[in-house]
């Protein structure tokens, strides 16, 4: 299995506390029954297990991805599809979301070629990322694609109440091709997709989508 850079330093850090959690096991061992203390053993095993489990590194290369189509950033459920009110320049846009539970691939994928124009960090509160206001108030990097056709997606990566940190692997007027890494959110969080309001939307809530795989919408043909 392969682990994700992304994980490097929680992995050590995870590490290093089950092994002082497995000594206090053990010396507790020296005062009670020592098959009991022995058992319990199995704890930090299996949450380091996990932890493993969490930055695992999948390969997806070599999918055939088709110009027009929207994939998902993100492995997940879809919890939100949405449209949005007129924005600043008088265009409704339409938001798929996809929430990633603690037993998700976290990281995250470019959804469609084209070209960054920013990608900016907002600090803010920690709420069940399944929430409506999670993409409001919550910790979160926006980052806003121009496609080709001068069009342009929004992919918010929101953290959520057990997320600390959301990475970004991308940064401005960079050239981003689909499938290529955006970033990583570690632990349970959500990806908003904000899409032109006439894509055609493939995929229904409830619906579990794989990111860089499954195609969450069509754009209209100009």
């Amino acid at each position: 299995m392969r682990i994700h850079k992304a994980g490097k330093r929680p992995l050590i850090i995870t590490a290093l506390q089950m092994l002082l959690l497995s000594a206090a096991i053990i010396l507790v061992s020296l005062y009670f029954d020592f098959l009991y203390s022995l058992a319990l053993l199995i704890f930090p095993l299996l949450i380091q297990f996990w932890a493993f489990t969490f930055f695992r590194y999948p390969d997806r290369s070599g999918f055939k991805h088709e110009p027009g189509k929207i994939y998902s950033a993100a492995d997940g459920k879809v919890v939100l599809i949405e449209k949005l009110q007129a924005t600043e320049n008088g265009q409704e846009r339409i938001q798929v979301s996809v929430f990633m539970s603690i037993y998700n691939v976290h990281l995250n994928y470019i959804p469609i070629d084209g070209k960054i124009i920013h990608s900016t960090h907002k600090p803010g509160k920690h709420l069940m990322a399944i929430k409506p206001k999670a993409s409001l108030l919550n910790e979160q990097v926006e980052t806003k694609i121009e496609l080709l056709n001068g069009e342009h997606i929004t992919i918010r990566q929101i953290a959520g109440a057990a997320a600390k940190r959301v990475l970004s692997f991308v940064q401005g007027n960079q050239k981003v091709k689909v499938g290529e890494e955006l970033g990583f959110i570690r632990f349970g969080s959500r990806v908003d997709h904000i899409m032109p309001a006439d894509a055609e939307i493939l995929v229904k809530a409830g619906e579990k989508v794989t990111g860089s795989k499954s195609v969450i919408a069509i754009l209209p043909k100009n």
